[in-house]
């Protein structure tokens, strides 16, 4: 089995949010959240677009990331 970079993966994501997140803000703002709802992030991987959607629903709302790891 292939070794997994946990940390390098991680780097990755950090370094490419910036490309990635005006494009992800728009796509939010299309889905017109409604305030106070609830929602799911399923593979969220480290949940930097979780929290983007947290933020479209405001503080009374609730995002949920959920993610899997196996490490063998």
């Amino acid at each position: 089995m292939a070794s997994y970079n946990l940390s390098a993966y991680i780097n990755s994501l950090l370094l490419s949010q910036p490309l990635r997140e005006p494009l992800m803000q728009e796509a939010i703002q299309l889905m017109e959240l409604p305030v106070s709802s609830y929602g799911l992030d399923v593979g969220c991987g480290i949940g930097l677009n979780t929290f983007m959607l947290a933020e479209a629903v405001g503080p009374d709302g609730r995002i949920v990331g959920l993610d899997l790891l196996i490490i063998e």
